[in-house]
């Protein structure tokens, strides 16, 4: 046992190295790694190394460490933030002629961040981009084509959805967040004690008056510490919004997915494609519709985005559709009522019916979409052209069906960068037929102006739903969206992804041969890089998620700083909870596993009014009985969950299994791949929209 090196080896590790010693396994791990030390030392008679020395090439090696890991806040984490500390105590202990350079590194702060979480709290534990990677055995980087196109395992069922996602990513910055709080009290107990002797031995070497001039270092240098610590939160800086007061005819920065890029003219745009953004559509609607008249408008097709990290099965990777749409539907073009698009597969789509229209299209085409009120008193028609040439009526709407609302242009594309032409060009690239006009050129008052966004960034609202899967959290949201339609509500969620990456008009997993796991990894992924789009728009949102973690709740909310934030809280009661469960279970084919609800029960805490929410809603129940229940799930969730497994002391199994300290210090392996298996967005809870029967295939 001559070559174990104490600094390294886990919490856990140097436990069973002291028990199999016989030794006291009781302790934080600056005490476990000198109480080991002492005993090697015996063992082999020679001289403990220098502890210092070894503290610092520890802590390099946990940094490397936590930069290969950094998708989970897992036990290196933990690890990390104990050897540091244990190098704090050691160089205090061992070096006494050093002025304590690394405690700089000391996490101190990260103890007051618990007492205050609105300001001090996240930075240290921001996983936005981190939590998101779970597929991948060690890197967080971007995902390399060959992980996709692997075939579904044949035991995997196809139960399994995005709450899985949202326990994993829950469970784990819990486990990286609250757990390390815990230990942290006895750890700089420990600390503190240390460094009392230490203080004893510099005052026996060195003069008074040196001693306090290094006491007063170490107090400007924590204060220093402390005020950089603060200073690291980076504050979200908003979009600007001169483009909300012009007259002209843009792009709508507001009624746009945030997945697509505007680009500074307002007239062009390009989806975001890294990732699991390649297999979504993404859409925009412009400022102003008309309610009558003969308008058109030009989309160029200026670039097939490069997705060459798609597998090869991908169906159509670039295409893009255009059309008209009102005002109150999705984004999803032609998948809904009063929704109308053209394909460049050659597909008309009205309510998520596809049919054959026209010629296909792609980059360097340009597709001219007319709009006529005026031909007939009873119908509108709507047409295209190609680079110049009618392809003839597309769809004939009956206007009563339209109730007299206003139709808008609108483009939704996947993968394509395509360019706008409202009437603003001195030319256009084609002529347009006779009697249109671009709806540029409408006068202002004969064009509607679509939805605006909210003044300021402190008029938006950011509600945060709170709950078990199936709870009811999404029923909720959505009735709250249909209710006022006005705020515009985007409902952020796992399933809202998986939503936009439909195949031929279909759900994504009915037409998906790779490994679902791996795609739900990528749309968390995605959801991460929205949430932090979001917090920099004026926008109203709605995070549909299970939510039940404070550490998830803070990493999700600090962000939007300066929106009105609010949380909903919805705990039914025992029997209605296990009704909607089993009832989405049946609906949906969807069942949560009862590992997955255990963990959730046994970590679920509820939110507190002033710090991270203005204002805290409980639906189903009263603030007591809430409390009552949630304190009930906690105990059963800890007595009920499987004993941890035992796994090789030296092995590193982050991909199947995830090993974290638990809160009595001894170990938590939580296997991750039961977690695949969850449930999302039904009527009856979960997490986002996925609902629409689409039966119709399409593009």
């Amino acid at each position: 046992m001559s070559d174990i090196d104490p600094n390294k080896l886990k919490v856990v590790e140097l436990r069973e190295e002291l028990k199999s010693r016989g030794l006291d396994t009781k302790g934080t791990k600056p005490v476990l790694v000198k109480r080991l030390k002492k005993a090697l030392n015996e063992e082999k008679g020679g001289s403990v190394a220098d502890e210092s020395t070894d503290s610092i090439a520890d802590d390099s090696q946990e940094s490397s460490t936590l930069d290969d890991s950094t998708a989970q806040e897992s036990p290196t984490k933990n690890d990390q933030t104990e050897n540091t500390s244990q190098q704090s105590v050691e160089e205090s202990v061992e070096t006494p002629a050093k002025t304590e350079p690394e405690p700089e590194v000391q996490p101190k702060p990260d103890v007051t961040e618990e007492v205050a979480p609105a300001q001090a709290e996240p930075e240290p534990v921001e996983v936005e981009p981190e939590v998101e990677s779970k597929s991948e055995p060690v890197k967080a980087e971007p995902e390399p084509a060959p992980a996709e196109p692997e075939p579904a395992p044949a035991e995997e069922p196809m139960s399994a959805d995005a709450e899985s996602a949202e326990v994993k990513q829950e469970e784990e910055t819990a486990n990286g967040v609250d757990v390390k709080k815990e230990a942290k009290d006895e750890e700089m107990k420990a600390v503190e004690e240390l460094s009392d002797d230490d203080e004893k031995k510099r005052n026996r070497k060195r003069s008074r008056s040196r001693s306090r001039e290094r006491r007063h270092s170490r107090e400007d240098r924590h204060r220093s510490r402390s005020r950089s610590h603060e200073r690291r939160y980076k504050k979200i800086e908003m979009e600007d919004d001169a483009w909300e007061s012009s007259t002209d005819v843009l792009l709508d920065r507001f009624n746009a997915d945030l997945s697509l890029k505007v680009n500074e003219n307002n007239l062009s745009a390009s989806p975001f494609t890294e990732g699991g953004f390649a297999m979504m559509w993404t859409g925009v609607r412009a400022t102003y519709g008309v309610k009558g008249g003969k308008v058109a408008y030009e989309v160029k097709l200026t670039e097939n985005c490069d997705v060459s990290h798609l597998p090869s099965e991908e169906v159509h990777p670039n295409v893009l559709r255009v059309g008209w749409s009102a005002n109150s539907t999705s984004m999803q073009l032609g998948e809904e009522a009063k929704s109308f698009g053209y394909g460049g597969t050659g597909k008309a789509a009205t309510e998520c019916k596809f049919e054959d229209y026209g010629q296909q299209f792609t980059a360097g085409d340009v597709i001219t979409a007319y709009l006529d009120f005026d031909q007939d008193p009873a119908d509108i028609f709507i047409s295209f052209a190609k680079n110049g040439d009618d392809l003839g009526v597309c769809f004939p709407v009956k206007k009563s069906d339209l109730e007299e609302v206003a139709l808008f242009p609108h483009v939704l594309t996947k993968n394509v960068a395509f360019e706008c032409n409202f009437g603003a060009l001195e030319e256009p690239w084609f002529p347009l037929k006779e009697e249109f006009t671009f709806i540029g050129k409408v006068p202002l008052e004969e064009r509607v102006r679509g939805t605006e966004p909210p003044a300021k960034k402190e008029d938006c609202e950011v509600i945060m739903m709170i709950g078990l899967p199936a709870s009811g959290k999404t029923t909720w949201a959505e009735k709250l969206k249909a209710s006022q339609p006005e705020k515009m509500y985007n409902i952020l969620g796992t399933n809202l992804i998986i939503d936009k990456m439909k195949v031929m008009g279909l759900p994504r997993k009915k037409n998906y041969a790779g490994r679902w796991d791996v795609l739900i990894d990528k749309s968390t992924k995605c959801l991460n890089k929205l949430l932090e789009i979001a917090a920099g728009k004026k926008r109203n949102y709605i995070i549909d998620q299970t939510n039940v973690y404070a550490s998830a709740r803070r990493r999700k909310m600090q962000p939007f700083e300066g929106f009105q934030r609010k949380a909903v809280v919805i705990v039914p009661t025992e029997e209605d909870y296990k009704t909607r469960l089993e009832l989405q279970g049946k609906e949906e084919g969807k069942d949560v596993p009862e590992h997955a609800i255990l963990e959730m029960k046994a970590n679920f805490s509820l939110p507190e009014e002033g710090v991270l929410f203005d204002s805290i809603e409980y639906v189903e129940q009263e603030l007591e009985a809430t409390k009552e229940l949630v304190e009930k799930y906690n105990k059963e969730g800890k007595d009920n969950l499987p004993p941890p497994q035992k796994r090789s002391k030296f092995s590193d199994n982050r991909h199947d299994q995830i090993t974290t300290v638990n809160r009595m210090g001894g170990r938590d392996n939580r296997n991750r791949r039961d977690n695949r298996y969850g449930s999302g967005g039904s009527g009856h809870g979960g997490g986002g929209g996925g609902w629409r029967d689409n039966r119709h295939q399409g593009h």
